[in-house]
């Protein structure tokens, strides 16, 4: 009895055995590298580079950056925030175009002024990261040269731009120093989209045109309508304080100082101060609330008026790392004109921000609407002016890329008399499109329209006209190198 069970316990098992053994037979050999797979770096910490990351021993004590969207109440633009880790780098760019010019000096009366001119631009950004500090600077310069000078007056135009921004972060506090400087021959809202002030528009120039102003629009010296060809040299200067009271919570203070000086004709130079005072909220990693408070001064050479406002302003943040950024803000704003000869004038007006930018697969989208007061532009001693503008970056092919900007402004002199006074409405449209022709060239393709109506008669000697058109057709190379980090 008991050999009959052993042997049908054998019987059994040898049965059950089989199925395993056919499926390891049935089973392909896998290569032993596969099982064995290395594992990749990880990622590199914000201030260490590359090689120290391939040698994790002499690496920095490892960290992870955690990334939060900036305050409502600082004073940086709304962007697109890089999450993750980064490195120093440095990167530098070239920018040649050929432009023909329907109307340079943006008159208003008298025959079309075709002109032509050849543009170059040549620019670098930084961006150096240490333990607690963090310096980002960009500079880029140029000029326009006419290719023949049909008038006593064309000239040779030069221009130049730089910014830095300085972050410096200790434990709960965080600091920041920041100056924007200008040198152009024009409004700065009207640059063509080939670009002055962004040579890399099309979003294929291998990083050409990074580092440009960061601070918030409401901070620059406005220039938000066409003020003819005139030099004028701007400059914003900012600090901020912001203290972390708690993982959720924050307060900042920060000040500006700006400047707009005129080197041709009559405009109007003028001065600005800003102070501002707020507190952020942060609900959700995404969604941040802010209540704040902003004094702002204009004054003007030449000119005993004063132009002061007070504001108070709520506001709502939605930021999804690189995917999303949508800030929506504003309040009450009472605006008050006063002189020495005792004149004062108040008047309760309101203000608005509202910028989306959003990163589809294949485009960019840009969007934003501000309502605000500001200094006038070297026109007006004071405006209120609503501005819209959209831009959209579109990768069409695998080679060509394509990119338009479309801006409306809409500026209103803020009179002695307690109502708006004279009036710009200024539409500007550009678009360019481009591919590259190796591994750090693009050529583009670019135009742009211009077209002002004032409310009142702009002479030029003895002729007067309101609505000012200008059309600006291009055609240029960009050259560029990729960002070479910094050791």
């Amino acid at each position: 009895m008991t050999r009959k069970l052993l042997v049908a316990g054998i019987t059994f098992g040898l049965l059950l055995c089989v199925p395993q053994a056919t499926a390891q037979q049935k089973e392909p050999s896998r290569d032993p590298r596969v099982s064995n797979r290395v594992e990749p770096y990880g990622p590199v910490e914000q201030r260490e580079s590359t090689s120290a990351a391939r040698n994790q021993e002499e690496s920095l004590p490892a960290r992870q950056q955690t990334e939060t969207p900036p305050p409502l109440t600082g004073v940086e633009a709304v962007t697109l925030q890089r999450m993750g880790q980064t490195r120093s780098y440095f990167v530098p760019h070239l920018h040649l175009s050929q432009t023909v010019d329907t109307n340079r000096r943006g008159v208003t009366v008298g025959d079309a002024d075709l002109f032509s001119y050849s543009l170059f631009n040549a620019g670098i950004t930084v961006d150096r990261l240490w333990r607690n500090y963090q310096l980002t600077a960009h500079y880029s310069g140029g000029g326009l040269i006419p290719n023949r000078r049909t008038e006593a007056g064309d000239r040779n135009r030069f221009f130049h731009q730089a910014g830095f921004t300085q972050r410096i972060t200790l434990r709960n506090w965080q600091f920041l120093l920041s100056d924007y400087f200008s040198l152009l021959p024009e409004s700065a809202f009207g640059l063509p989209a080939g670009g002055l002030l962004n040579p890399g528009d099309i979003g294929i120039g291998h990083g050409l045109g990074e580092g440009g102003p960061i601070l918030n629009t409401s901070l620059l010296p406005s220039q938000d309508f066409f003020s003819g060809d005139s030099r004028r040299i701007s400059n914003a200067a900012v600090g901020q304080v912001l203290r972390q009271l708690t993982r959720r919570s924050s307060i900042t203070a920060s000040g500006a100082f700006g400047v707009l000086h005129f080197l041709d004709g009559d405009l109007l130079d003028g001065r600005s101060a800003n102070f501002s005072a707020g507190y952020n909220y942060l609900i959700s990693p995404q969604d941040t609330l802010a209540v704040g408070y902003t004094h702002g001064r204009f004054w003007f050479i030449g000119s005993d008026l004063v132009v002061t406002s007070h504001n108070l302003h709520l506001g709502y943040g939605h930021q999804i790392s690189d995917r999303m950024a949508l800030v929506i803000s504003g309040g009450p704003d009472l605006l008050i004109q006063s002189a020495p000869g005792g004149l004062r004038n108040e008047r309760l007006s309101w203000s608005v921000r509202g910028v989306l930018n959003y990163l589809f697969q294949r485009s960019t989208l840009y969007l934003s609407y501000y309502h605000f007061l500001n200094g006038g532009s070297g026109v007006f001693t004071g405006a209120r002016t609503h501005h819209v503008e959209l831009g959209w970056n579109r990768q069409l092919t695998r080679h060509w890329g394509w990119n338009t900007r479309l801006a409306y402004s809409r500026n209103a002199e803020l009179a002695v008399r307690g109502t708006d006074g004279r009036r710009f409405h200024s539409v500007l449209g550009g678009m360019s499109f481009g591919r590259p022709l190796g591994r750090y060239t693009d050529i583009f393709f670019s135009y742009d329209v211009q077209r002002q109506q004032s409310s009142f008669p702009i002479c030029v000697g003895t002729e007067c006209g309101r609505v000012m058109l200008r059309h600006m057709f291009g055609i240029g190379f960009r050259f560029g190198y990729r960002p070479i980090e910094i050791e």
